[in-house]
């Protein structure tokens, strides 16, 4: 995942936080980690998603840094 450098505050209604709790658990990730998701999946153009997934998929395999702006 790229750094995260920022912070967003979000209110959400008593049903959707126990729904995004209850994935989340059933996923073994966080509530935020699920939002990054779905921000990526319904915002992101799919190109710039597929290359994120493919450098977080290098640096699993290496100890080499590889940074998203080497790719650009």
């Amino acid at each position: 995942m790229a750094e995260l450098t920022r912070r967003l505050q979000i209110l959400l209604d008593p049903d959707q936080m126990e729904s995004l709790q209850a994935i989340a658990q059933k996923r073994r990730k966080s509530v935020a980690e699920l939002i990054r998701e779905a921000v990526d999946i319904q915002y992101r153009p799919r190109t710039e998603v597929r290359r994120i997934q493919a450098i977080e998929s290098l640096r699993s395999f290496s100890s080499i840094h590889i940074s998203t702006d080497d790719l650009k």
